[in-house]
């Protein structure tokens, strides 16, 4: 899920964004405690579900590679990224 006016699930300071955990916990359907914080940047925040199962997120992936530049091998285990992910960025 990309959502682009961060206010709801975010505080937005000067393009950094500090996420209200227990918002991005309703949009990842999880409780607080089980967000996990996959990247951070100037105008981007990436939140999963730790741990999650299911099938590779090939959407999320591409999303994360385009906005920290890092690619994700989808058949390395350790870059899957499984299940729903959050992206909040701030509209150009």
């Amino acid at each position: 899920m990309k959502v682009c006016s961060p206010q709801f699930a975010a505080v937005v300071t000067g393009g950094t964004i500090t996420p209200k955990l227990h918002r991005i916990a309703e949009l990842l359907k999880c409780c607080p405690t089980l967000v996990d914080v996959l990247a951070c940047g100037h105008g981007y925040g990436i939140y999963s579900v730790f741990d999650a199962e299911g099938k590779v997120n090939m959407l999320a992936m591409a999303e994360f590679t385009r906005l920290t530049g890092v690619r994700l091998d989808p058949e390395a285990d350790h870059d899957q990224l499984l299940g729903p992910v959050v992206t909040l960025t701030l509209c150009e």
